[in-house]
C-alpha cells in the first residue's frame, strides 16, 4: 500500500478483514478483537446521521485537529446545495438498484453489477455537469476521465 501523494510505502502485506456492517452499530455485540471494534467505529462514522454523532464517534479515532477539519467539511458539504443535490441522486441511484434486486431483477452477478456500476456513474456525471460543477471535481469524483465527460456531453 502506497501514500497517494508521496507515494511512500506504507506496507507491503495488506490485510483485508469482512465485518458484518450490521453487528457494527449493534450495541450489544461484542467485538473479537481491538482491531475488528476500530473498524467498527470507522464505519459508524461514515454512517453517522449528524454532525454530533460524528463528533461523539471520531473522538475515539481521530486526533482533534483531523476532527475539527472533518467536521468543517461535512458542514461545508451539507450547506452547499448542490452537492447535497448530487450525493442525492448517487443515493437514490444506488436505492433504485437494491430495489432491483430485491425485487429479482438480476442480471448476472459480473457483467450485470458492472455494467449498473457504470450507468449509475454516468448518471451521475450527467447532473453534475447539468449542475454546472467543476468537470475536474466531476472527474475526481466519478474516477471518469475527461474524454468521458466529453463523450457525455455529446462532444
Amino acid at each position: 500500500m502506497r501514500e497517494k501523494d508521496s507515494k511512500e510505502i506504507f506496507s507491503n502485506l495488506l490485510q483485508i478483514d469482512q465485518i458484518d456492517v450490521s453487528k457494527c452499530i449493534d450495541p450489544c455485540y461484542n467485538f473479537l478483537n481491538e482491531r475488528e471494534e476500530k473498524i467498527a467505529k470507522w464505519i459508524k462514522l461514515f454512517i453517522s446521521k449528524t454532525i454530533d454523532e460524528l463528533a461523539i464517534i471520531g473522538k475515539d479515532i481521530m486526533e482533534k485537529e483531523e476532527l475539527e477539519t472533518l467536521k468543517n467539511k461535512v458542514e461545508e458539504l451539507s450547506s452547499n446545495e448542490e452537492m447535497v443535490e448530487v450525493l442525492k441522486t448517487y443515493e437514490d441511484n444506488f436505492n433504485l438498484y437494491d430495489d432491483a434486486k430485491e425485487y429479482g431483477y438480476d442480471t448476472g452477478y459480473d457483467t450485470g453489477k458492472e455494467d449498473g456500476i457504470k450507468e449509475n456513474t454516468i448518471n451521475l456525471a450527467k447532473k453534475m455537469l447539468e449542475e454546472k460543477i467543476d468537470e475536474e471535481l466531476i472527474s475526481k469524483i466519478t474516477n471518469l476521465t475527461k474524454e468521458e465527460l466529453n463523450k457525455i456531453k455529446g462532444e
